[in-house]
């Protein structure tokens, strides 16, 4: 399992990408990242935060919004709403 979180600022109408470098591809994701342990996807998509971006959130201000079920895996993407 993996989990995203689609982070909206309305005062500049935009979301805040990842840019990536990798295997000589270069792209922008949305942050997140895979489960450690026995996590739920709203403690995923915190900690990954958290790593990636040093930004703190509470599970209520996650909505999730959607799920993309793949062969291997599923992800769980999220939606910041600031309470």
């Amino acid at each position: 399992m993996r989990a995203r979180v689609i982070i909206y600022n309305p005062k500049l109408d935009s979301i805040l990408l990842i840019h990536r470098k990798k295997n000589g591809r270069d792209y922008w994701v949305i942050p997140g990242g895979g489960a450690k342990n026995q996590e739920t996807p709203t403690q995923t998509a915190i900690r990954e935060i958290k790593e990636e971006l040093d930004l703190d959130f509470v599970p209520q201000e996650l909505s999730s919004i959607f799920e993309i079920a793949e062969e291997d895996e599923v992800q769980k993407v999220f939606l910041l709403k600031p309470i």
